[in-house]
């Protein structure tokens, strides 16, 4: 009988080894799936805050954004100039619109596809926050939408809008 139950508690062993590395590596990717959720709240939290801000900057200045014939973009382009920078100096209502954006464009990307620092984005001291940042602001009548979109990742890319009626 001595015989047959040899090497029992070796085969125990490596059984329950097995199943030990099966949860550390399940409990890996759950950590890991954390952290790519935690990035796109991130992201996401950032789109909202920078669509928020140019929306109330549009708000206090009207006039100027009415300019917007139906679509202002920015994808990998340079930013606009911003003729004078509005925080240290005072601005007429048609620079400080060229300020907002250009602090809307530098705040989604600051750097271009080689990954230079725009000039001015380095003259307003503004790092972009999302990777591959676009930013769109489009006018249907008197209603505006601010669309921004980042990469989540190497493969997926999503975007946040934000629409505001007559300014």
């Amino acid at each position: 009988m001595r015989h047959l139950s040899k090497g029992f508690t070796l085969i125990e062993i490596l059984i329950s080894v097995v199943i030990m590395a099966v949860g550390v590596l399940g409990a890996t990717g759950l950590q890991l799936r954390g952290l790519d959720a935690n990035r796109a709240t991130y992201f996401r939290t950032e789109a909202t805050h920078l669509a928020n801000d140019i929306v109330n900057r549009m708000q206090v200045n009207p006039a100027d954004y009415a300019t917007i014939d139906t679509q202002s973009t920015y994808a990998t382009g340079t930013p606009p100039v911003a003729p004078t920078n509005c925080t240290t100096t005072s601005c007429d209502p048609d620079q400080m619109a060229g300020f907002d954006l250009a602090q809307l464009y530098c705040g989604i990307r600051s750097t271009d596809t080689a990954g230079a620092t725009h000039a001015t984005c380095t003259t307003l001291g503004v790092t972009g926050s999302l990777p591959k940042g676009t930013a769109t602001i489009t006018r249907d009548a008197n209603a505006y939408t601010v669309t921004i979109g980042w990469s989540d990742d190497e493969t997926g890319t999503s975007s946040l809008s934000l629409v505001k009626g007559t300014l």
